[in-house]
């Protein structure tokens, strides 16, 4: 392949450095705007960003006492925390990411002697009966009711009337 006419090929790195376009500072025309904060938009806060996910605004009324910012949870009685771990694990299973549900969802099977049929369904049944629960996770708290039902055996006897009527 012969060469154009009048081609001559630039040879000096002067001239080469400054034929080639390039994004460090040299482009004064456009820069990235940093990121609105969320306050912004007025997206609500979650307490503790990593550890819970996102509650949804017809979720406030079950999820309420785990937004408390005042809670001191040493000055609390055992059946309190018990109340607040439940909570805080359904709302794991129930908006988390699938890790969080997957961890959650193992914790409250395997603790599930260990909180007590009356604790669990307390806080499982009322998010069942909402009204603006969607199918997943309609889906998910059977899941959990299931584990739980397994787990309790007998003890889940006062409580098998509520469990039937919630889930028809």
């Amino acid at each position: 392949l012969e060469p154009p006419p009048g081609y001559a090929p630039i040879r000096t790195p002067q001239r080469k450095l400054l034929a080639t376009p390039t994004p460090m500072g040299a482009t004064p025309a456009f820069h990235i705007q940093q990121t609105p904060a969320r306050e912004d938009y007025g997206v609500p806060a979650t307490p503790s960003e990593s550890a819970l996910p996102f509650i949804k605004p017809d979720d406030y009324q079950y999820f309420a006492k785990l937004l408390e910012e005042g809670a001191d949870e040493e000055a609390m009685t055992p059946e309190e925390l018990k109340e607040r771990k439940i909570m805080k694990l359904l709302l794991k299973i129930k908006n988390g990411t699938p890790p969080q549900r997957k961890t959650s969802l193992r914790q409250i099977s395997d603790k599930a002697k260990e909180f007590g049929a009356s604790a669990l369904f307390s806080q499982i049944l009322p998010l069942l009966m909402s009204p603006s629960l969607e199918d997943q996770e309609r889906h998910l708290l059977v899941k959990v009711i299931d584990r739980v039902l397994y787990k309790l055996g007998d003890l889940v006897r006062p409580f098998v009337h509520k469990i039937l009527v919630v889930i028809e």
